[in-house]
């Protein structure tokens, strides 16, 4: 247990003196209230915000300089092509060898993030898990309902551009979707699998920054290894 959960717990259940001394019971009062204000607007940006800790780099065999502006990643014809895979959930992918990937510690969500030209691997995430009941139930198993609306648990985009249902190569079913910004327009391409065996998470891909035959080659590539509980001894 621990932040602002630990804090709300020693406070509430330590032990405390039977008596208030007269005169301090507005002082308190007033410690409670702020308090609770403070644990309330904590909580409302970790329910609204999934922060990702520190990132941690997962492989890089060439250090790319950074650029003024963003560029699109771009690979030739002979670059390698190496396989990553989830910390917690089953699932892999490969990628370019010269593309710099980072994994995060403790990251509930099991996400993989670039690392490259000088953008934020928290702002350029590049695969994470959703988990479908994190903003409502009610989309649990309604996967493409889910889909349809990811762009409402995000302030800077404004509706669905176009989505559609496909499979890929390892036989994963998914939908690719876009989303419109604030701005009317459309770039990133979003890719949600379907999990076999959870209907509480989906695999998510957003591409941003990479070239789009890199990034279908990728998504093409992605596979998820169903966790089968061993049977009892008989």
């Amino acid at each position: 247990m621990t932040g602002y959960k630990a804090a709300w717990y020693s406070f509430f259940m330590k032990k405390t003196p039977a008596r208030t001394p007269k005169g301090k019971f507005p002082i308190i009062l007033g410690a409670l209230v702020g308090m609770a204000v403070i644990l309330l607007g904590i909580f409302f940006v970790k329910k609204s915000h999934k922060s990702l800790p520190s990132p941690v780099q997962l492989s890089s065999t060439t250090t790319e300089v950074a650029q003024a502006n963003p560029v699109v990643f771009h690979i030739t014809s002979s670059t390698p092509w190496i396989s990553v895979k989830g910390k917690i959930y089953p699932y892999s992918f490969s990628y370019p060898e010269t593309l710099p990937l980072v994994a995060f510690i403790n990251d509930p969500i099991d996400a993989i993030a670039i690392n490259w030209n000088d953008i934020r691997p928290q702002n350029n995430i590049l695969s994470n898990v959703e988990f479908l009941d994190y903003n409502s139930r009610k989309f649990i198993g309604k996967y493409q309902d889910y889909v349809k609306n990811y762009w409402t648990f995000f302030s800077g985009l404004k509706g669905l551009a176009s989505m559609q249902q496909f499979s890929n190569s390892q036989g994963l079913q998914g939908f690719k979707a876009h989303y419109t910004d604030r701005n009317g327009q459309s770039s990133t391409e979003h890719v949600f699998f379907i999990m076999p065996g959870d209907n509480k998470i989906m695999l998510h891909f957003a591409n941003g920054i990479l070239d789009q035959a890199v990034f279908d080659r990728i998504i093409d590539s992605v596979t998820y290894t169903k966790v089968v509980a061993a049977p009892l001894p008989s």
